[in-house]
């Protein structure tokens, strides 16, 4: 029988811990989550039994974890942590260690757990016992997201930290149509996405809105002053922000329920605008390595954000500081059209 395995950890950053190792407070300043930026190793060598039931050699398993990974967000997520708790903020940081194509936990329950095994044989105990534990990971994952928002403070803000390939393919927002294999498609995803690449198309992106069709007009599904705040930020340094260009929450993509979203917002950089890519040279999406002084950069440039949504919050509700939660979740609900 598989061991339990550490789903995440939780770092709390203050202006004496700068490492993360700072204890626990009933209130924290800013949050950032980091759901997608697992590679697979640990884990399989923690769930062996996982690769007897798998529809993917080994070798594939880490391929597509490895394309589709979120590299940078947990070192984007430090940067941060440690220059905001320098400042006096206190902080924390949740990174998530399930790869994203065995348990996501940033899809609604029901659509979690990926079907890159035999989870249809219910008559299979080991795969019934592979179901029970990776749902129990998934929820103790959104367990914790929510506890963090719940100390942030009224003034508070968090992200949801995501990198993206710096181009698309055909396959990007489509359903799975029916009668195509899950695993059949995961195979043609690993065909097209490696190997070298030259294509650098995209821009960084926020996801803003939730909707069930790209043609729909949608709802607001951010904070609406960090929203505000972030296109501030980067359009005064020149940097292309798109929104809603590439991604949007719908009932499948997103376990981050509307009202975590009341202070947050879902951010998606470009995996090669974080490394140390030339703009023009070629790469591979699974050898990509961290380019520290990119890194340090868009850190910074998501800190003048958050720290102008911040002032910007407290400038609407000079009090916002001394409201109980529940005052300050109905003056947020009720200022959301500020930035609409």
């Amino acid at each position: 029988m598989s061991a339990l395995f550490r789903p995440s950890e939780t770092r709390f950053y203050n202006s004496k811990h700068l490492g993360g190792n700072a204890p626990e407070t009933d209130e924290i300043d800013f949050f950032f989550y980091v759901p997608h930026g697992a590679k697979p190793e640990a884990f399989l060598a923690q769930h062996p039994d996982y690769l007897k039931q798998a529809r993917l050699t080994r070798e594939q398993l880490t391929q597509i974890c490895h394309l589709e990974a979120d590299v940078f967000t947990p070192e984007l997520a430090h940067n941060m942590a440690q220059k905001l708790a320098a400042q006096g903020y206190r902080v924390a940081v949740l990174n998530v260690f399930l790869p994203r194509e065995i348990i996501d936990a940033n899809r609604v329950q029901g659509h979690s757990v990926r079907p890159t095994y035999n989870n249809g044989e219910v008559n299979n105990g080991q795969v019934r016992f592979l179901n029970h534990l990776f749902n129990l990971y998934y929820l103790q994952v959104v367990d914790e997201r929510r506890r963090l928002i719940n100390k942030l403070t009224a003034d508070g803000k968090w992200l949801d930290l995501h990198s993206m390939r710096p181009f698309s393919t055909d396959l990007d927002g489509q359903a799975i149509p029916d009668g195509v294999d899950y695993v059949e498609r995961l195979r043609h995803r690993i065909d097209r996405l490696a190997g070298p690449h030259v294509r650098q198309t995209r821009t960084h992106a926020v996801i803003s809105t939730f909707k069930e069709h790209p043609d729909q007009e949608g709802h607001l599904y951010i904070d609406p002053i960090l929203l505000e705040s972030l296109k501030e930020i980067f359009n005064t340094l020149g940097i292309p922000l798109s929104d809603d260009i590439y991604y949007f929450n719908n009932a499948v993509l997103g376990s981050v329920s509307h009202n975590d979203y009341e202070k947050g917002a879902a951010i998606e950089m470009v995996k090669t605008e974080l490394s140390n890519l030339g703009p023009f040279g070629q790469f591979d999406l699974a050898c990509l390595e961290a380019d520290p002084a990119k890194l340090s950069f868009y850190g910074n440039v998501l800190i003048k954000a958050l720290l102008l949504a911040r002032e910007k919050t407290q400038e609407k509700a000079p009090d916002i500081r001394r409201y109980t939660p529940g005052q300050a979740d109905q003056w947020i609900q009720q200022h959301r059209h500020v930035a609409a």
